[in-house]
């Protein structure tokens, strides 16, 4: 094992930890907590990692490349919403920006309006719109997330705004 895979694995297994001891002391207990999703659409850029298990290298991955950018993914508004097959999470409280969400209806009717299979790994960038900009079954790096979100006329009109 090369010493970057052993690094993602590390990470992978970290994130796994963090997620699962985070989500059990917020809902008071092992079990299944209860899990709504909100409407993202209109205040903010959702990124749908979904994942056969959280465990996936390739989801820890991912969330490391949000993490590295946290201050450009806040900036575009970013949210990321995690989709694992696998288990019930919650949203975490210290990270407000990451949805966790349950093998339950809501991920149901998300897997099923973006056309993603429980055992498929998928990311997928919607705009503000909802509307799907960006698909990969690989994680995407952060700097194609951020120039698919910079090309983006509602992005267009925030850079001009704030300037």
């Amino acid at each position: 094992m090369s010493w970057l895979n052993r690094a993602i694995y590390a990470t992978a297994a970290s994130l796994f930890l963090f997620l699962t001891a985070n989500t059990n002391s917020q809902t008071g207990n092992a079990g299944s907590p209860s899990v709504k999703t909100t409407p993202l659409f209109g205040n903010m850029r959702p990124l749908y990692v979904f994942t056969p298990s959280i465990s996936d290298l390739r989801a820890a991955t991912q969330l490391s490349a949000l993490h590295e950018n946290k201050t450009e993914a806040d900036e575009r508004q970013v949210v990321i919403v995690l989709e694992d097959q696998s288990q019930t999470l919650a949203t975490l409280p210290e990270h407000p920006k990451l949805r966790l969400t349950s093998p339950d209806s809501d991920q149901t009717a998300a897997r099923r309006r973006f056309k993603v299979s429980p055992s498929d790994f998928t990311v997928i960038l919607a705009g503000k719109d909802g509307r799907e900009k960006l698909r990969s079954h690989q994680p995407i790096p952060f700097s194609r997330l951020r120039d698919t979100i910079d090309r983006m006329p509602m992005r267009q009109q925030e850079m001009h705004q704030k300037n």
